[in-house]
């Protein structure tokens, strides 16, 4: 038993640590015609973002999750053409798995087009730090 203990201790030394941070609530809501972010950075070099999402409300449910530098968030924010490192399109669910260098970005759910409803949305999204 000793030894078993002693053994999985040195494990934990072996293995690389990292922890997995969430960049957005479980759940939230993005009001009709609004964009909603989650500022984030990535500190070590290269570090990656994944997960999931699911988007509920109105007819049709669907949301666009993108995410983006300070520049095309301001795009987005003035209604412009903003490219991203991740865009899922018009969807009600989808997985994210991207890796981003160092730098500052946002998580973003765009649901201008939903002119009458809101989007209540279930995230699990992490960052590998």
């Amino acid at each position: 038993m000793r030894k078993l203990l002693w053994v999985a201790a040195l494990a934990l030394l072996i293995v690389p640590a990292f922890a997995w941070t969430p960049i957005a609530p479980s759940t939230f809501k993005v009001e009709s015609r609004y964009v909603r972010w989650f500022p984030f950075s990535v500190t070590r070099t290269k570090s990656d973002v994944k997960g999931r999402f699911e988007s509920r409300g109105g007819s049709d449910n669907r949301i666009r999750c993108l995410i983006v530098d300070q520049e095309n968030l301001d795009k987005l924010q003035n209604e412009e053409p903003a490219s991203g490192y991740y865009d899922s399109g018009s969807v009600v669910v989808a997985n994210i798995a991207v890796s981003l260098s160092k730098g500052n970005y946002f998580l973003v759910f765009d649901n201008r087009g939903g002119w009458l409803t809101s989007r209540s949305v279930w995230a699990n999204i992490q960052l590998d730090e």
